[in-house]
């Protein structure tokens, strides 16, 4: 299917300029991943296990952020006696509707059990709806 230049919004065709993209290449269905930010990163996380050599480097963040947030969830709740360190990994890792977590998801929710947060209210005070589930541990 052919691309249509003129069926883009006038904001979606000056980010892809800026990107680099002229209309040629859009109608002549050039990659636009760069162009949109992504030249570094998957536009889906699940998109990184495909392609594990070009996205080394957010795979290996990704991971870093994981772990920190397993470290944090572990010292700050695996006294409680409902405790489950499988489920814990399984909510850092997805959302609730099973999608991969994003690494901006990851970095808020380490930015809340870093905190100074004296009641669980108080830590999710500022996440999104969907980042709170990151911090569920069982």
């Amino acid at each position: 299917m052919a691309r249509n230049w003129n069926s883009l919004s006038d904001a979606y065709r000056a980010r892809l300029e800026r990107g680099g993209i002229t209309r040629g290449e859009y109608e002549a269905g050039a990659n636009l991943s760069a162009a949109r930010g992504h030249k570094a990163t998957p536009e889906h996380p699940r998109q990184a296990e495909n392609d594990r050599q070009r996205f080394q480097a957010y795979i290996f963040e990704r991971d870093r952020l994981v772990q920190a947030i397993l470290r944090e969830k572990s010292q700050k709740f695996s006294a409680a006696a409902n405790y489950n360190a499988k489920r814990s990994r399984w909510n850092v890792e997805h959302f609730q509707d099973g999608r991969a977590r994003s690494l901006a998801s990851l970095r808020r929710a380490l930015e809340a059990l870093k905190g100074q947060a004296s009641s669980w209210e108080d830590m999710i005070e500022d996440l999104e709806e969907e980042d709170i589930n990151a911090l569920y541990y069982h």
